[in-house]
């Protein structure tokens, strides 16, 4: 049979399936197969937060204590911060660079961030050239050496091999997202995760790379003491 229905959905809305019913084979029940939502609120899905604090201290100094302090007076779960080892601008695979007295004290300071729940990355800088601390220019960020005894894959190997597995990820300094070297810092970006470790990508500036956006588990998208007017829905 073929009928149409008019129905009145209550005000506070629902989940509705259907069914009809008639005379013809003594009013037995068919189900439609539909099951409807009317009046139901959309909800947008949760968005999991975090905390990166760029904490280029030394192992030792008081500012650790600092920040301890303050997760503990913010209320912010501890698993929920991450933070930065820097030993030395991610120059780490030279002799004796960093010393092992000092690779001592950044296992220690490892082992108490982890202890106490915080996620500790490391620093690696992927600019092929640093000027005065800073990267040369975008056409420098984000090619330098994969291979080689002071590559990239060098120092994460590093990392590993000293922190162990206190060591929960790498942040990525000059991933640049222009485009202009994709496959290298794809290269960087897919090997660290290979070894279980998170990546976190620092263009310096709006990423234009939607390959590396989606590769890094997070990527920071401003570098500034103040939110600034990017509109990321626009």
């Amino acid at each position: 049979p073929t009928f149409t229905a008019t129905l009145a959905v209550p005000s506070t809305g629902g989940t509705f399936t259907f069914v009809y019913r008639t005379s013809v084979d003594g009013w037995q029940v068919h189900d439609l197969g539909l099951e409807l939502q009317f009046g139901v609120p959309v909800v947008a899905p949760a968005i999991p937060m975090a905390t990166i604090i760029p904490s280029y201290w030394w192992p030792t100094d008081a500012s650790w204590d600092e920040l301890h302090a303050a997760v503990a007076a913010s209320g912010l779960p501890a698993e929920d911060v991450i933070v930065i080892l820097n030993p030395n601008s991610g120059n780490i695979t030279f002799a004796n660079v960093p010393s092992s007295a000092s690779w001592a004290l950044w296992r220690d300071r490892a082992a108490n961030l982890t202890s106490t729940g915080f996620k500790t990355l490391a620093y690696v800088n992927l600019c092929s050239e640093v000027v005065n601390f800073s990267c040369a220019g975008p056409a420098q960020q984000g090619n330098k050496n994969f291979s080689g005894s002071h590559g990239v894959k060098a120092e994460i190997d590093k990392y590993v091999l000293e922190l162990g597995s206190d060591l929960r990820g790498v942040f990525f300094d000059d991933a640049g997202h222009t485009g202009q070297h994709t496959d290298a810092i794809l290269e960087a970006t897919s090997y660290a995760q290979a070894l279980g470790l998170e990546v976190v990508h620092n263009p310096g500036a709006w990423s234009e790379d939607a390959v590396l956006f989606d590769a890094a588990n997070a990527t920071v998208l401003r570098e500034s003491s103040d939110p600034g007017d990017a509109n990321p829905l626009a």
